[in-house]
């Protein structure tokens, strides 16, 4: 039985005595019970601050935790969605579809403003992505350790269906860990416009597909790789596929190729235009 704990402000205190986040954010904090599903309880704790776009700030306690049921963001606004370090909170997926899901339609993806961070997101035995954006602005992940999903998906996977304009816009991706046998680590796709993404100071481990992989054929602008840490053993390390004036810069690549594969490729240019790479401070091993 999972039990919600309602305060008034979501600023919380760290070791160094500083605080984080906003103090005029509603909060919740979600006490699991034993047999609880985990993506269950945080929906009830979304439905508590009312019906969309309205959101706060949930916490999830340490502990090791699963769920079956998506944790889903639809149309919500300004979320926060935080556990107390991936050393201490684990949340196991064994679902299908995506762990955790965030969608907006084009007319509200500038609104997103979503924050997740600071747990462990590990998928035994489930089918999907582990967390799956469509059309979302201002969206940052950070803090997580996200391993085990399974082929033909991916542990961060943002979709754009706005064809019109930018849909992924002021993403950030920073300072994780992915670990995968299969699959992309973040994947960018989508028939949309354009993509203002960036990708820094992680390191992404996957031995099935690519490390950060852009694909489809429409523009993705503004894109920043750098600072990472890319390794595997599967195709490759970074595909820009329609990338224009994407930054790749002081990254660490390293592919060894399976056993039998073709591909060893630490990057892979396809229809980008004006890229910038700057290899002053990266190093590469194939």
């Amino acid at each position: 039985m999972a039990m919600l704990l309602v305060g008034a402000m979501a600023a919380a205190q760290q070791s160094d005595g500083t605080f984080i986040g906003n103090p005029a954010q509603p909060v919740r904090f979600v006490h699991i019970g034993a047999g609880s599903d985990l993506g269950a309880s945080v929906n009830l704790a979304l439905a508590s601050f009312g019906a969309a776009p309205a959101c706060g700030a949930i916490f999830i306690p340490t502990g090791n935790y699963s769920f079956a049921t998506t944790i889903d963001f639809t149309g919500r606004i300004g979320c926060d969605l935080r556990g107390y370090g991936y050393d201490n909170t684990r949340l196991t997926f064994t679902g299908s579809g995506p762990a955790l899901q965030i969608l907006y339609s084009a007319a509200t993806a500038q609104q997103a403003r979503l924050n997740v961070h600071d747990f462990e997101l590990l998928c035994s035995g489930c089918s999907g992505d582990g967390i799956f954006i469509q059309d979302s602005w201002f969206t940052q992940l950070y803090g997580l350790y996200i391993t085990n999903f399974p082929a033909s998906n991916a542990a961060i996977h943002y979709n754009g269906s706005n064809t019109s304009g930018r849909n992924v816009a002021n993403a950030s991706i920073h300072n994780n860990v992915i670990r995968l046998n299969n699959g992309d680590g973040v994947l960018v796709d989508g028939a949309g416009g354009g993509a203002v993404i960036k990708i820094t100071d992680s390191d992404i481990d996957t031995q099935g597909v690519w490390n950060v992989h852009f694909a489809g054929s429409a523009a993705h602008n503004a894109a920043t790789i750098s600072s990472n840490d890319l390794d595997g053993g599967g195709s490759g390390g970074i595909w820009l596929n329609g990338c224009t004036q994407c930054l790749v810069a002081s990254n660490h690549l390293e592919q060894t190729g399976r056993s039998g594969a073709r591909h060893r490729v630490v990057l892979q240019l396809c229809g980008s235009d004006e890229p910038v790479l700057d290899f002053s401070f990266s190093h590469f091993t194939t």
